[in-house]
């Protein structure tokens, strides 16, 4: 009965090794890498983005505006000389592109060919320091007004629907202009430079900081937060603010900028976009 019963547990602690073992490999085969696929020379390249079908979008100095599909084919092109330079594109909704000129304050709204829907002049809202804005999930914008330090959610025709309190309340002293704004998760957040993120619920509601000292720039994609720092991408879960770098094989140049959507890494150094794949 005894000996029954010795074989009997070490059969059963057996089994459970095994799976646990199982379990560590498969853990240890899921962690994502990006693979080098291809380079594009851009010209004067100023900015890169991705939306969520992994169409690639460039600006140049010369403020040319131009899509490509996965395989660097020209999509469609506009150019807007007259508004000064594109400050940041917002392609989270592929038929809706919102694209910002920080020197005259507008919000030109493009289709999916790049033709112009309309356009919202901040300044006639009394919007005059702007550094960035972003799509709300209703097609509105987020904006950070500089003026009186307030995260606020306004409607196109510029009527403020939700706003935080005054920054100065959670965030002291320190030198507050937020390059990157994007909604993750029904939160907003906002990234600040040489700080960290500012994460805001989605009536503005300020909740929390997560100091970034170090980190470059900030991407969402997938419900999830990436940030470059020290030409490697990390993965931020935000629940319990795990950390994980995400290898990227077949990079040797410094990135400047990057981007994320539908499978694919763009990075940006001088006038080269480079292609990823992410494998898992």
């Amino acid at each position: 009965m005894k000996s029954h019963f010795i074989k009997t547990v070490f059969f059963a602690v057996s089994i459970l090794c095994g799976l646990l073992v199982i379990g560590w490999k498969n853990d240890k085969q899921q962690v994502p890498s990006f693979t080098f696929v291809r380079d594009l020379v851009v010209p004067n390249l100023h900015l890169v983005c991705t939306d969520n079908l992994g169409q690639v979008f460039t600006a140049n100095t010369s403020n040319d505006l131009v899509k490509y599909d996965k395989d660097f084919k020209v999509l469609a092109t506009a150019n807007y000389k007259s508004l000064g330079p594109i400050r940041n594109v917002d392609v989270s909704n592929p038929f809706e592109i919102y694209v910002f000129f920080k020197e005259q304050n507008k919000v030109l709204y493009f289709d999916n060919l790049l033709n112009v829907k309309g356009q919202t002049d901040l300044e006639e809202g009394g919007y005059f320091l702007l550094n960035t804005v972003a799509r709300s999930f209703d097609n509105k914008l987020w904006i950070f007004d500089l003026n009186d330090l307030k995260l606020k959610k306004i409607r196109k025709d510029l009527s403020v629907e939700l706003s935080s309190g005054n920054v100065r309340e959670f965030a002291k002293n320190e030198n507050f202009n937020p390059e990157y704004i994007a909604e993750l998760n029904k939160q907003v957040v906002l990234f600040n430079k040489n700080s960290g993120l500012y994460l805001f619920d989605n009536f503005a509601n300020f909740q929390r900081f997560v100091p970034l000292p170090s980190a470059e720039q900030v991407a969402v994609w997938q419900g999830r937060l990436y940030y470059l720092e020290k030409n490697k991408i990390y993965e931020l879960e935000m629940e319990f603010l795990k950390i994980q770098e995400i290898p990227i094989q077949g990079i040797d140049r410094k990135m400047e900028e990057f981007s994320l959507g539908n499978g694919v890494l763009y990075t940006q150094l001088s006038d080269t976009v480079s292609m990823f794949h992410w494998k898992k």
